[in-house]
């Protein structure tokens, strides 16, 4: 690397900060005065890989530890809000229609630089919601997700993490206890969730409380602790119908009725119905 030009130490330091391949517009981009005799040249020295079949540049996994590990702090703040920047700036469609990680990759860029930044409240920000919805819910991505959100949680899935506010570290938790459980990590996915509820319990957000619980709810059925689901059923809806919210007790009744129906109670599974 010492010996690599000052431009082509720009390259490398810029993709160092991404996660994985970009094409040649990109690159050029992201370094607007970049030469094709710079890319040649890094290429020749085995540093920057080109795939043809989806013509993208990247680095071999060791190279971009190295170079990583070589960016002084005001370089990984200036490279990184570089790349911040130029992806914030794409066009995108809306992630709730996302079917593909390539309708997602530009939110995907966003929080890991972030993170690599070390800039964990912005990249909670970019990831919570829209994008994160769209990897739980339309792609399904678990292992995606957890390696996303591993940087949040240093100690565990069953610590929340430190670098955000509880609220913010409640909802991270919620998501990675839904991956891990999609994993069948089932007994990690319960410590996240105890982490979260937890959290939302002491903030007496009793709305958020219902949907831990619910979700819990899932994943007792998975470990197939049938009275341990029915116990957090019972709760959340007595719980739902003490809060007095029209929307958290439908909820509450629509999963009640869900377990009721899918273990043959029908006469209470009927009730149910009906009050729904």
């Amino acid at each position: 690397l010492a010996a690599v030009p000052v431009k082509g130490r720009q390259v490398l330091s810029i993709l160092a900060l991404l996660s994985e391949a970009v094409d040649y517009p990109t690159l050029h981009a992201l370094i607007p005065d970049l030469a094709p005799d710079t890319v040649r040249d890094l290429e020749r020295r085995g540093l920057l890989q080109y795939d043809g079949h989806s013509r993208r540049y990247d680095l071999h996994p060791v190279v971009r530890g190295i170079a990583a590990g070589g960016l002084g702090p005001e370089e990984k703040e200036g490279y990184g809000q570089r790349v911040v920047d130029h992806f914030s700036a794409q066009a995108h469609i809306p992630y709730d229609q996302a079917e593909t990680f390539d309708d997602l990759r530009d939110g995907l860029h966003i929080v890991r630089t972030l993170l690599k930044m070390g800039r964990y409240q912005q990249a909670y920000d970019a990831y919570a919601n829209d994008l994160s919805n769209a990897l739980v819910f339309n792609l399904e991505a678990y292992a995606e997700v957890l390696s996303l959100l591993r940087p949040f949680f240093p100690q565990g899935w069953a610590t929340l993490p430190n670098a955000v506010n509880e609220g913010d570290g409640s909802y991270l938790a919620n998501d990675a206890a839904i991956a891990l459980g999609g994993v069948h990590e089932l007994k990690e996915s319960s410590a996240a969730y105890g982490a979260s509820l937890a959290a939302e319990l002491r903030r007496s957000d009793w709305r958020e409380v219902g949907v831990r619980m619910s979700n819990i709810s899932n994943m007792l059925r998975a470990r197939n602790r049938l009275a341990q689901e029915d116990r957090c059923l019972l709760s959340h809806l007595n719980l739902a119908t003490l809060s007095g919210d029209k929307q958290t007790i439908f909820h509450a009744r629509r999963y009640r009725f869900w377990q009721l129906a899918k273990i043959g109670q029908w006469a209470d599974a009927k009730a149910v119905w009906d009050l729904l």
